[in-house]
């Protein structure tokens, strides 16, 4: 049997990635209904980049001290 997340019948959303400029669109197109929605993803979003960002200089400088 295939292993393709296409043909499961649950949505998962760890296996979606949706590029910035796509994120970015979707934002400005957005009606009232589902604004909160987009927004809050762009919350996580730049959560888990700055979360990155900052767990790979804490790597660079563990060993100096």
């Amino acid at each position: 049997m295939e292993n393709n997340m296409c043909q499961h019948s649950s949505h998962n959303p760890i296996q979606c990635v949706v590029p910035p400029y796509i994120s970015d669109k979707l934002l400005d197109q957005a009606s009232a209904r589902k604004l909160p929605v987009i927004v809050n993803d762009e919350l996580r979003s730049s959560r888990f980049r700055n979360d990155r960002a900052f767990l790979q200089n804490s790597t660079k400088h563990s060993g100096q001290y």
